[in-house]
């Protein structure tokens, strides 16, 4: 045991204690408004509101198109037919790409917090 910390005889690599292993282990999902007063950043909390984040943009969009197309039907006597059926065709088009952006950003976000975490728990020996 060398500075507090106890290391394996035959490959003389740190060893984690079954009480110091538990606490790495419990990553217990705490109170957010507690989780947002964490100044050292054991837990990330932005991960936890992507979810609601998802949610409140695709009602957002699917409200926009609706509202569109809505909009679109009341006014298709002073629009010309070629103008309406592009906008038929184009606003469920662009609600759905925009849908696909929003998932693989948010996709992408996450993707980058849980790779941060393996590699925490891989060099905190987990």
């Amino acid at each position: 045991m060398r500075d507090g910390v106890a290391y394996c005889n035959s490959c003389s690599k740190p060893e984690i204690s079954s009480t110091s292993a538990s606490a790495v282990k419990s990553t217990s999902k705490g109170n957010i408004i507690s989780d947002l007063f964490d100044f050292e950043f054991k837990k990330f909390v932005s991960v936890s509101y992507f979810q609601l984040l998802y949610a409140i943009t695709v009602v957002l969009w699917t409200i926009v198109a609706l509202v569109g197309l809505i909009l679109l039907l009341v006014n298709a006597s002073y629009l010309s037919g070629g103008i309406v059926f592009l906008f038929l065709i184009g606003i469920p088009t662009f609600y759905l790409l925009v849908l696909i952006y929003t998932r693989m950003t948010i996709e992408l976000i996450v993707n980058f917090f849980q790779i941060g975490r393996d590699i925490r728990s891989m060099s905190e020996g987990k």
